[in-house]
């Protein structure tokens, strides 16, 4: 009933909002590398630090889809899959560049920042409509 709904967009909320925690540790991951690691840190810490956030991303969004969510949420949480895919893709890329080439990992920070905005937005209408639900 109203009560297991209630329930389930709370649950629903909160996995959104981990979610979109992980979408911005991720970005500062790769900023991390760019800026603050690439002339002393360790790739492999930031790396770590990336796929751990990208996995905690992916698993908070799979979890909503699992949920009895009405047909407008999953079917936003669809369309997050493919940018939040090519984000977590392109950071996987730009970290270790940043170690490796760092003038052609800044030019290439433009395109990230793309991909970020694109899945800012996607990620932004789900959470309009677990707030409206």
């Amino acid at each position: 009933g109203a009560i297991v709904q209630k329930d389930t967009i709370g649950h629903a909320l909160r996995n959104h909002m981990g979610a979109d925690m992980m979408h911005d540790a991720m970005r500062s991951d790769v900023y991390r590398a760019m800026y603050d690691s690439a002339a002393l840190g360790s790739s492999a810490e930031v790396k770590a630090d990336l796929k751990e956030h990208a996995e905690e991303f992916r698993a908070q969004v799979a979890t909503n889809k699992e949920l009895s969510l009405n047909p407008a949420i999953r079917e936003a949480l669809s369309a997050v899959e493919t940018p939040m895919e090519e984000y977590i893709s392109y950071g996987e890329k730009l970290v270790p560049l940043a170690f490796t080439n760092l003038e052609s990992a800044k030019v290439s920070w433009q395109e990230f920042q793309k991909r970020f905005s694109v899945l800012e937005e996607e990620m932004g209408k789900v959470t309009d409509l677990i707030q409206e639900e």
